[in-house]
């Protein structure tokens, strides 16, 4: 571990790793899904679908149940609609 990391205040190293955390989830767009992440995700928006309760199931984390799903459904809804894209 960096040395230097370690002589800053708890404080200062969390909001580090929170703002690190948070670009990487602004750049998820860009990372490839796999072919089982999308059979997942065709799971979840059936099922999703099938409830009709406005959350997807089986998330692993709150934020993403809450924050995301609407944005994530529509994006692979409109990809499975229409594959050349």
């Amino acid at each position: 571990m960096n040395a230097k990391l370690l002589e800053l205040p708890v404080e200062e190293r969390i909001r580090i790793v929170e703002d690190l955390w948070d670009s990487i989830a602004a750049d998820q767009k860009f990372l490839p899904l796999t072919t089982e992440q999308k059979a997942e995700l065709d799971q979840r928006l059936d099922a999703y679908e099938a409830e009709g309760t406005g959350k997807l199931i089986h998330c692993a984390t709150p934020q993403f149940e809450e924050e995301q799903h609407d944005e994530l459904a529509t994006t692979h809804r409109s990809k499975r609609e229409r594959p050349d894209r």
